[in-house]
């Protein structure tokens, strides 16, 4: 074989390498794009809450202690990991009905500023939903502006940081 011969072939090897990593480096870009959600059921719905949102889950084990409010969607308290958490119910504050038994989970969420606890009925699992599974819309519901597809079923999108801000701006009826 000729040395032109063997420019040739390293060239060839070369483009070869670089055509197949382009391959490589859009699967990772293809799986960064997935939103991690966590699949959640309150007030008998299915929803999905953004992973990034959270900042733990927990079982609630029946450790909310109930405090004297006005606020209807307050459960009470619960302490974790050293603080004094308010504790809400996700159903009443998404006008659902209230469930048969008490929320068995609790999402922690509103940063170390305003942490608060969303007390809900189930965690149904996780899932990675691609931008293509994810339906932007303006719905009644002013937590829900989007939908995700959890494989074959939807889910609504609960946007956290609006229910927060609620929670947090919001005055007691009354005062």
């Amino acid at each position: 074989m000729s040395s032109a011969e063997m420019e040739l072939e390293n060239r060839l090897a070369e483009m070869r390498r670089l055509f197949d990593q382009s391959f490589a480096a859009e699967g990772q870009v293809e799986a960064a794009a997935k939103e991690q959600m966590i699949a959640i059921k309150a007030g008998g719905e299915d929803f999905a809450v953004r992973l990034r949102d959270v900042s733990g889950l927990a079982v609630s084990k029946g450790k909310i202690l109930p405090v004297p409010s006005r606020v209807a969607e307050l459960l009470g308290i619960t302490g974790i990991r050293g603080m004094v958490v308010p504790v809400f119910s996700l159903a009443a504050l998404l006008a659902s009905p209230p469930a048969a038994t008490p929320p068995r989970w609790l999402m922690f969420c509103g940063g170390k500023q305003a942490p608060i606890a969303l007390a809900f009925d189930d965690v149904e699992g996780h899932f990675a939903a691609a931008s293509t599974d994810i339906y932007q819309g303006d719905t009644e519901r002013g937590y829900v502006t989007e939908t995700a597809r959890d494989g074959v079923r939807l889910r609504s999108v609960l946007a956290v940081a609006r229910i927060v801000d609620y929670i947090t701006q919001r005055k007691p009826s009354g005062s």
